[in-house]
């Protein structure tokens, strides 16, 4: 009987090479299981050394254009493209434009607002989401750092 790490490792060697042989359609099928689908969230959260992340991020805005859960896809090729942007900066944008449609999809999740400050620093997060974001964050964390400089600018308090 195989263990569940040998499962899973198997999973995802499965999941990382349909992925960068753009078999999206095949991913697509397979992940309607929900232990595959979860080990897709985690290969591109967090990172995966194998995964071909051009292949990752193509494949999540294939499915945006067939999924209904476009929060999740959204989500994902955020984290896709803010990978990509380390090495590719024009992807920075993109990424900012796909955590912004997550918020608007799933608004109740304080923790993508606090990613989005992320990006105010750099002038890219639109001025009228800065503030309201940052008083979000900072009811949910009173320390958060990043919450905390949004409003100290905002507020000019130097």
């Amino acid at each position: 009987m195989r263990t569940h790490a040998e499962v899973t490792a198997e999973s995802d060697i499965q999941l990382v090479n349909l992925i960068n042989q753009q078999k999206f359609s095949a991913v697509s099928a397979i992940i309607k299981d929900e232990n595959y689908s979860d080990e897709l969230v985690y290969l591109i959260e967090n990172e995966s050394k194998d995964l071909d992340h051009d292949q990752a991020y193509s494949f999540c805005t294939f499915m945006l254009g067939n999924q209904k859960n476009g929060s999740l896809w959204h989500k994902l090729s955020y984290k896709s493209a803010d990978n990509l942007s380390k090495t590719k900066p024009n992807y920075k944008y993109k990424a900012l434009n796909h955590l912004l449609k997550a918020i608007e999809k799933d608004n109740s999740d304080w923790k993508l607002k606090e990613e989005a400050l992320s990006f105010y620093e750099g002038g890219m997060l639109p001025k009228e989401f800065g503030k309201a974001y940052a008083e979000i964050v900072i009811r949910m964390d009173p320390t958060n750092e990043k919450a905390l400089m949004v409003l100290e600018n905002e507020w000019d308090l130097n």
